[in-house]
């Protein structure tokens, strides 16, 4: 149904009729029936050793944070590759660890200690490990089942309630999504969750809650920070916000900053690195990740030992131009995110402008910059669930996206599973496909789906041209 537009406020009405109210036992039964089969899918996977060395290090950091302060997670370490900290992730994610750190002693009787840091590092199955490693995977999958039910609660509000369960239900059993958490130990679903509650906010006007929740992402993970863009528009538009408004919210963001930072004003250089830092940290055109520099290096299968200069192309060499990879990836995405914030601000931050931007800022924050690893299109998957729509081309666009990020991941890391079936797979991945490694089939596919994407919500640009 077309858009209808009040001329006086330049605001969308409703683009359809609110569905209808669901029987209360539909209502309580459907988020059951979600985190039923998320667990029912990660609870095998979770005492196996996630991926070395991002759980490894995990587990590192919450001994460091307990045993020697919060900030000393930040120190300077020699590593082979020099000088770097010990940490590169912003505080939330050393909160969590350190909160692991603690509860680990009261569910197995034993504290982390070097011994276990030993048993981790070769991979051990002793039953201390298989508690850590299952302990440290808890958060992420906490966050998977929270992320779909938000998925669900907020696709209800706009959509049928059996269009919103299918969402959570399809959502929480993606393969790139579950073996993000249970397999890899990874957490990318932290940030995701926290982002996406934002937006949920935001769209509510719910600034106050909106600010925080963006601050909590940001200090997260600092891939957060792509939509910063947006957060600021939304903090604008379609209405300046109130002086109460702005009141509370920025009390609520230095309350906040003060509270996440202040055991860290010793380490705040080290904070401070994880952000600015973060581009030279691994130097090359790409990790793994499938993005449109992957087509510059096809690989047949991942190298994740070893030299990486033999496999990997440095992103500070000139490329075109004079300008290096790293810097033709900072103008790809700095010339979309500008195109996103006109189109978005000139259709004053409606609902479907914010869902069109969505889709676009994380995708091609992994198909144009360098540095991609695998991991890093999780974003983009859980951004467009939460746009979802019944037409069948959002459908096939959001399956063609989880499907290049589960084969990604896949083809990086099966997991640490010597089965039968495990060892096809990885063979099956590491094959051509007509003539192509699976991972230029994935780029072409993200690149063709950036384009398509990249056309701007053009009827609803003419209807507020005409209400103008």
């Amino acid at each position: 149904m077309a858009a209808m537009y009040d001329l006086r406020k330049h605001e969308p009405m409703n683009e359809q009729p609110l569905p209808t109210a669901a029987p209360a036992w539909r209502r309580l039964l459907y988020p059951v029936i979600i985190v039923l089969a998320g667990l029912a899918i990660r609870l095998p996977l979770l005492d196996a050793p996630g991926f070395l060395h991002d759980q490894e290090q995990f587990i590192i950091w919450g001994y460091v944070a307990r045993e020697h302060g919060l900030a000393r997670v930040y120190d300077a370490v020699e590593t082979t590759g020099g000088t770097k900290r010990l940490s590169n992730y912003p505080p939330v994610q050393i909160y969590v660890c350190r909160l692991l750190a603690e509860a680990y002693p009261l569910i197995t009787g034993r504290p982390i200690d070097l011994e276990l840091l030993q048993e981790i590092n070769a991979r051990a199955v002793t039953p201390s490990a298989l508690a850590a490693y299952a302990l440290f995977k808890w958060p992420a999958v906490i966050a998977d089942l929270a992320t779909a039910l938000l998925l669900y609660y907020s696709i209800r509000r706009r959509q049928s309630i059996t269009f919103a369960v299918s969402i959570g239900l399809v959502y929480v059993l993606l393969p790139n999504i579950w073996h993000n958490s249970a397999v890899w130990g990874a957490v990318d679903s932290l940030p995701a969750l926290f982002v996406l509650a934002s937006l949920e906010s935001s769209v509510r006007r719910r600034l106050h809650w909106m600010w925080p929740l963006a601050i909590l992402a940001m200090l997260t993970k600092p891939q957060a920070c792509i939509f910063l863009p947006i957060w600021i528009c939304l903090s604008l538009r379609p209405q300046m916000p109130t002086a109460r408004d702005v009141l509370i919210g920025a009390g609520a963001v230095l309350c906040l900053l003060v509270a996440l930072l202040f055991p860290f004003r010793n380490a705040l250089a080290g904070v401070w690195e994880t952000y600015v830092g973060a581009s030279g940290f691994y130097p090359f055109t790409h990790l793994n990740g499938f993005s449109v520099w992957f087509l510059g290096r096809p690989l047949a299968s991942s190298q994740l030992d070893g030299n990486l200069l033999e496999h990997y192309l440095r992103d500070d060499a000139v490329q075109l131009l004079g300008l290096t990879a790293r810097q033709l990836g900072y103008l790809g995405m700095l010339l979309v995110t500008g195109y996103v914030i006109a189109i978005i601000w000139r259709l004053r931050c409606s609902i479907p402008a914010i869902h069109w931007a969505i889709r676009i800022l994380p995708l091609a924050f992994f198909v144009l910059s360098t540095q991609m690893h695998e991991r890093y299109l999780y974003s983009a998957v859980a951004a467009w669930a939460w746009t979802a729509s019944p037409a069948p081309r959002w459908w096939i666009a959001w399956l063609l996206l989880a499907g290049c990020a589960a084969i990604n991941v896949f083809w990086v890391w099966v997991g640490p599973f010597g089965s039968a079936v495990a060892a096809s797979l990885q063979n099956m991945l590491h094959q051509k496909w007509l003539g192509l490694v699976p991972g230029v089939w994935c780029s072409m596919a993200l690149v063709g789906l950036l384009l398509f994407a990249l056309r701007p919500p053009a009827l609803r640009a003419k209807a507020l041209q005409a209400a103008v």
